[in-house]
């Protein structure tokens, strides 16, 4: 077929894709390069299968910790697809939240913020409030104004996100729990260690009955748990080291083969 037909892009495409997955971020580098050069010249630069190359790859230097170069693709990313697809488009939404995504890495939240905040009202028009996106959205704008230290923003976004997912995705599971730990966190931050500490009780032991009791984050909630109690000697030693978990993983954030 030789190297620029479509079926051997494709295949190209998807082995990047499967070294990925498997954590190979460096191979998958080796092959998405020259697949996005060629791409640009065979389908041209506006081609949706090369502004999904780009963006693949820009989240391959992402896992790589390599955020800048990530930004230099994913900012005319962004503008192009807004250009080509339209703004409420699932794919330039895509682009916005990886951007958005990638502003915290280098310190700059209040860039993330300015993208979070109209994503999410159109991820609530386009897919509707309780999407996994939408959901995602919400969690990841949560985390910005935590990031700032805006913690009575974040918890009006995780209180009812909490409720949402508990609804959609049950009490026990791993993104229930996350936000459940993030609220419980932002009631700490905000001083209010008794509503942090009906929260991160039960938490910790049905986060000990779904990932059992060797699972990292059991360390982590613990440790939590232990912030939440204001009287306890080394309450304030503890608190300085506490991060929250983070957002719960986004469909937004995998690649996509071509």
């Amino acid at each position: 077929m030789g190297e620029e037909h479509p079926e051997t892009l494709a295949c190209t495409s998807n082995l990047a894709l499967t070294y990925i997955n498997l954590g190979r971020y460096n191979e998958a580098l080796e092959l998405q390069k020259p697949l996005l050069e060629v791409l640009k010249q065979v389908m041209g630069e506006e081609h949706p299968n090369t502004l999904t190359c780009t963006g693949n790859l820009a989240l391959t230097y992402s896992n790589l910790g390599r955020y800048n170069e990530a930004l230099e693709l994913q900012k005319p990313l962004l503008k192009v697809s807004k250009q080509v697809m339209g703004e409420g488009h699932p794919d330039t939404l895509r682009c916005t939240n990886n951007l958005a995504l990638t502003y915290p890495y280098l310190g700059r939240y209040n860039e993330a913020l300015e993208l979070q905040k109209p994503l999410l009202e159109i991820s609530k028009q386009v897919m509707g409030e309780e999407h996994p996106n939408t959901l995602t959205c919400t969690s990841n704008l949560a985390l910005t104004y935590s990031n700032l230290g805006r913690y009575d923003e974040a918890l009006e976004l995780r209180k009812p996100l909490l409720e949402v997912l508990k609804q959609v995705m049950g009490e026990e599971h791993p993104y229930t729990l996350t936000c459940a730990n993030d609220l419980a966190m932002t009631y700490s931050n905000l001083g209010w260690y008794n509503e942090a500490l009906e929260i991160q009780k039960p938490l910790l032991e049905v986060s000990k009955q779904v990932m059992g009791e060797d699972h990292s984050e059991i360390l982590t909630r613990t440790n939590n748990l232990a912030i939440a109690y204001p009287d306890q000697e080394e309450h304030e030693t503890s608190k300085q080291p506490q991060k929250h978990i983070g957002s719960f993983p986004s469909s937004e954030q995998f690649s996509e083969s071509i």
